[in-house]
């Protein structure tokens, strides 16, 4: 059976991140309109927000795969698909499409929400692996 790395796929997501900043890096907006509220973001202070959310996500996998912590293999799966579909989402949707829209803005928001709501399982798989671990090593 082959062992899943999903350090790889956050640190592979960062570079990507890293390419569309540089390639993209123009100082434009995302203008996110949500009901009657607009949410007006700098597009490089959000690049720099993601890629310092996935390095740090990849790392911490990193230690934990190596250093032998138990994680939950159904959190891990779902917090890097649900990263990396709101990620690419995010990142390649508005520049294919060049135009906004009320529809392109709700699929942005929705993307920026599952990238959060995913946080709290990371979160939770990180503590219950310490918990394990701890637990483990002083039954030894």
């Amino acid at each position: 059976m082959s062992k899943y790395y999903p350090y790889l796929y956050f640190w592979s997501l960062g570079l990507l991140i890293v390419f569309f900043a540089i390639r993209y890096g123009d100082d434009t907006t995302l203008d996110i309109n949500i009901h009657d509220t607009y949410y007006v973001m700098q597009k490089s202070v959000i690049d720099i927000f993601f890629i310092g959310l996935t390095i740090t996500s990849g790392l911490l996998y990193f230690i934990f795969i190596n250093f032998n912590f138990p994680l939950k293999g159904t959190l891990t799966i779902i917090h890097t698909v649900s990263n990396l579909a709101g990620y690419l989402t995010i990142l390649i949707l508005p520049e294919f499409l060049g135009y906004f829209s009320y529809e392109l803005n709700l699929i942005l928001f929705l993307s920026f929400i599952i990238i959060l709501a995913s946080q709290p399982l990371f979160l939770i798989n990180v503590l219950r692996a310490i918990y394990l671990k701890l637990k483990n090593n002083h039954n030894d």
